[in-house]
């Protein structure tokens, strides 16, 4: 799989050339973002036949001439995580946020996390009790925003998470964060 770009003038091309499924090949592209200064995605190698050996958190400066990309590892996804699955990252302010959820699509097991893009530190921003975060809204030096979601038991008849909200968190309470 592969995220896309359309350029008015170029048309609609690949975002990065899948090289093949390999050790060390670009087996699969996802949730390509930029906010114009750096692009940020995650990219898959290395499949085994069940799943993806490497998932890593890639960086670029921003270019409008995809031949010129200079792609970066900032880190691996947090260990056997299946992180930014064709989910949109959020990139703004030196920082990019995404959520996850596990291989088990468990509607309860989702995880929300941020990365610097100076140095690759990542943070999981953690939930209250009963509710989950979704797609992250905006960042700032200070905040980010992310949309919660009240976690409803399973048997309650409806799709989803119900009583959608926007939560302001300061980025003053996430601590170290873990480096890659």
């Amino acid at each position: 799989s592969a995220s896309w770009v359309w350029q008015p003038i170029q048309g609609a091309r690949p975002f990065l050339e899948l090289t093949g499924t390999g050790a060390g090949e670009v087996g699969s592209v996802c949730g390509a973002a930029t906010d114009g200064s750096a692009f940020v995605w995650t990219q898959y190698s290395g499949w085994n036949g069940t799943n993806w050996d490497n998932i890593d958190i890639m960086t670029a400066a921003y270019t409008a001439n995809l031949d010129t990309l200079a792609p970066k590892k900032l880190r691996a996804a947090p260990g056997g995580s299946s992180i930014g699955v064709c989910l949109r990252w959020k990139v703004q302010a030196g920082y990019a946020a995404t959520y996850e959820h596990s291989a088990n699509d468990a509607k309860s097991d989702y995880r929300s996390y941020l990365v610097r893009l100076s140095d690759g530190v990542m943070w999981e921003i953690p939930a209250r009790p009963g509710r989950r975060f979704g797609i992250p809204s905006y960042i700032t030096e200070t905040e980010m925003a992310l949309e919660e979601g009240i976690v409803l038991p399973s048997d309650a008849g409806v799709v989803g998470n119900e009583s959608w909200s926007i939560v302001r968190y300061p980025l003053s309470l996430l601590g170290a964060g873990i480096p890659p």
